[in-house]
């Protein structure tokens, strides 16, 4: 099972999205609810994982869900702590 992580951002009427964990991967549209959709189409299609994990936030860290791709089931689960990257 493939994690990726997705953050969510809103400047001015726009929403744009984009994953720490997926190297050029963007998302944008005019609501979140179509961000969301986008990502997560886009998230699937580019890591091309059947079994996929979504973790999904706001950039100021008010959401935070787990989103199963094969079922598009969705919860609340308490917010991790982010990962860094090592060089």
């Amino acid at each position: 099972m493939a994690l990726v992580r997705i953050v969510y951002q809103q400047e001015g009427d726009s929403w744009w999205a984009e994953s720490p964990d997926v190297d050029g991967f963007t998302a944008g549209g005019d609501s979140l609810a179509e961000v969301r959709q986008l990502a997560r189409e886009g998230v699937a299609f580019y890591v091309n994982d059947a079994d996929l994990d979504v973790r999904e936030q706001l950039a100021n860290g008010g959401l935070m869900s787990e989103v199963r791709a094969d079922s598009l089931e969705h919860r609340t689960v308490v917010p991790s702590e982010p990962r860094t990257h090592s060089t």
